[in-house]
């Protein structure tokens, strides 16, 4: 049992511990009230972070919680997995080749290649480890929308959809996993939702190895909630009002780089450190996609 702010006795798990203490405390919330009680203690006690409760608002669809001891059987590492994808796709320009082509076969017009080498304030975001994720990022734009099953099936290690629609050869599938030579954590903004791929199972609060990702409805009080991201996925002015409007609809993939040694040592998909933006411009010749579109922030490289 331990105190609510109003020195009330509550078991552990009906309290939320205060990690995000940028907010203004959230109606329905029974904060536990303890100066000894630290974030790790609390963790241990059983009591839930406020970030998550938070974040339970925003979730698609609510995770069931399974008892304890109730998953039993063989299974391979997501993260295994995903190294043997990677021996098939090698870091070259089959990446930006991939997305051009998932961005054709959603019938788009328009597709940005942007390297950010900004790091993004770490305050005010839905995890301590997304801090990690601040960093340099390539992301990837497009002018059209995934539909459901466009995000289901890109959740799909082993194949996508192609097969069964003859209009979207190509769309999604094995192929897109290539951009885990990039990043441990990718993410994409589409349709309202943002949608993140955690196969670490480190960066999204509620994550687990029967659940490795998260989708959250995208709404201003989200962004109202972890302000620090907002940034981080260019929803604010690069080259002004109309520019911005632009990033905001279509579909944006978000590639957080590995851009620190320890980064990478901490990944269990990758060993190497990659000098992403030669690589890129290289791939992005070689995938005969041209022109540049210049950018008025000199810490953005924005190719298209």
């Amino acid at each position: 049992m331990l105190p609510d702010e109003d020195r009330v006795m509550h078991t552990a798990s009906s309290l939320a511990f205060n990690d995000a203490q940028w907010l203004e405390q959230e109606k329905g919330i029974k904060y536990v009230y303890h100066k000894l009680v630290t974030r790790d203690l609390a963790h241990r006690l059983g009591v839930k972070m406020v970030r998550s409760k938070i974040l339970n608002k925003h979730r698609v669809n609510p995770k069931p919680t399974l008892p304890e001891g109730e998953t039993f059987g063989q299974r391979e590492e997501l993260t295994t997995r995903i190294q043997g994808i990677l021996k098939d796709y090698p870091f070259d320009v089959t990446i930006l080749k991939e997305l051009l082509q998932n961005a054709d076969d959603a019938k788009a017009t328009k597709m940005y290649v942007i390297l950010d080498k900004r790091t993004h304030e770490g305050g005010c975001l839905l995890s301590e480890e997304w801090q990690d994720l601040q960093g340099p990022a390539l992301l990837v734009w497009n002018d059209s929308v995934f539909s459901e099953t466009d995000i289901k099936g890109i959740q799909k290690l082993g194949k996508g959809n192609k097969q069964s629609n003859a209009d979207t050869i190509g769309q999604y599938g094995i192929g897109f996993n290539s951009v885990y030579h990039l990043t441990d954590c990718p993410s994409l903004i589409t349709a309202g939702s943002l949608c993140i791929f955690d196969p670490h199972c480190k960066y999204t609060p509620d994550s687990s190895v029967t659940s490795p990702g998260e989708k959250f409805n995208l709404t201003e009080r989200f962004w109202s909630h972890f302000p620090d991201m907002k940034p981080a996925y260019l929803q604010c002015n690069l080259n002004g009002p109309s520019e911005c409007m632009e990033i905001r609809s279509g579909s944006l993939f978000r590639l957080p780089l590995r851009y620190t040694q320890e980064l990478v040592d901490a990944s269990e998909i990758v060993n190497t450190k990659l000098e992403v933006f030669e690589e890129v411009v290289s791939a992005k010749k070689n995938a005969r996609v041209s022109r540049e579109v210049g950018s008025t922030n000199e810490a953005v490289n924005v190719l298209s």
